[in-house]
């Protein structure tokens, strides 16, 4: 997300710089122990790896080194926002670095975020197809998903702004300050969004597919269902996110950006706990 050094005085954060960094290391921490009671109980089980072992492990690895470069570039963001909300006094030498420290920060942080979800998603894949790989109609069903879900993190990852955080300062400070160029931004957004919700909830559907043609007691589908449906907690997660950069806008009618990479370094990690399976 850009930012130009507008006229007009912003809106302060809406997240506090210590709020902001310490949630996100909780979650960072929450999830590290929770793969961690995951990889331990593999070695105490069948005492192997899976691919989707590996596949949660990388978005971990992924949310820490975001947490880490958050930890180095948030005062950078919380400075640029303070100055155009008044809050703090603009010094030349200092604007236009932490301007782009703070850029290239959030080019890192929304990469990861989307490869880290993406990750999520094949390792949630790769578990329920080694579950149904013998029927023959779940297979079909499984390749469809994977089709989507990798199209849609192409999308994600392709319809990036990469001018507005990485181009020159001319490009940042003006040409991504059009309504042409917000409009855009915020158009991707909803649009990713939408994406991340419609890909979780059709993985969500695998599961009931295997479990409703199994021949258990009811009252075990629906206990097995429940468990994998814990996934509606990454969808929840996502919809607010969503809401909140839609509602929480600055005056030039770009989101709060305080928000936006709030919850896209939560989003993985929340992710990650929900993907633990003993």
């Amino acid at each position: 997300m850009s930012t130009a050094g507008a006229t007009a005085l912003m809106s302060p954060p809406s997240v506090s710089h210590t709020t902001y960094i310490g949630v996100i290391w909780a979650f960072v921490a929450l999830s590290g122990i929770t793969l961690a009671c995951r990889l331990v109980s593999r070695f105490k089980g069948p005492q192997r790896l899976f691919l989707d072992d590996g596949l949660v492990i990388f978005p971990w690895v992924l949310s820490l080194v975001t947490a880490a470069v958050w930890q180095w570039a948030a005062w950078d963001m919380y400075y640029i926002m303070n100055v155009q909300a008044g809050l703090a006094i603009f010094a030349p030498d200092r604007y236009l670095p932490s301007l782009r420290n703070w850029l290239n920060a959030s080019l890192i942080a929304e990469l990861f975020f989307y490869t880290a979800l993406f990750s999520i998603k094949l390792s949630f894949l790769c578990f329920f197809r080694r579950l149904g790989n013998k029927i023959k109609y779940f297979r079909y069903i499984w390749w469809g998903v994977l089709f989507v879900t990798v199209s849609s993190y192409l999308a994600s990852v392709g319809n990036v702004d990469y001018k507005c955080l990485v181009g020159t300062i001319e490009q940042i400070t003006v040409v991504c300050q059009t309504k042409h160029e917000i409009n855009f931004t915020t158009a991707t957004l909803k649009a990713n969004a939408a994406l991340d919700i419609m890909t979780d909830f059709m993985i969500m559907l695998l599961p009931t597919l295997l479990v409703w043609n199994t021949q258990i007691r009811w009252s075990k589908k629906l206990a097995l269902i429940g468990l994998f449906s814990l996934s509606i907690i990454t969808i929840i997660i996502a919809i607010v996110r969503a809401v909140m950069v839609d509602s929480e806008r600055r005056p030039d009618g770009n989101p709060d950006v305080t928000w936006l990479w709030f919850g896209s370094a939560v989003e993985p990690s929340v992710a990650i706990m929900v993907q633990y399976r003993p």
